[in-house]
C-alpha cells in the first residue's frame, strides 16, 4: 500500500494490517507504553484537552512513537553489525 500524508513518510501499512497485527502481537509492556504516552499527552494540554480534535493528535502521537521506536531499533540492530 502506498500513500502520503503529507509529510516524508509513505503508508506502508494499512489500518486493517495494522490491526491485524496487534491483535496477535499486543502485550501488557506496549499497553503500558501507550498508556504512558497518553498520560503524558494528557499532562502537557490539559489546558487544550477540551478542543474537539485532541484525542486525534493524541493518537497520533502514539503512532509517531511507534514509527521511531522501530526506526531507532533498525539503526541500533545496523549498528550492531559493524
Amino acid at each position: 500500500m502506498t500513500g502520503n500524508y503529507g509529510d516524508n513518510h509513505p503508508l506502508l501499512i494499512s489500518p486493517a494490517e495494522a490491526v491485524a497485527i496487534a491483535i496477535d502481537n499486543v502485550t501488557m509492556v506496549s499497553a503500558s507504553r501507550a498508556r504512558d504516552i497518553i498520560k503524558e499527552w494528557i499532562r502537557r494540554t490539559s489546558d487544550r484537552s477540551s478542543a474537539e480534535n485532541w484525542p486525534g493528535w493524541m493518537y497520533a502521537a502514539i503512532y509517531e512513537a511507534g514509527r521511531i521506536q522501530g526506526i531507532r531499533e533498525e539503526r541500533q540492530k545496523k549498528k550492531g553489525d559493524r
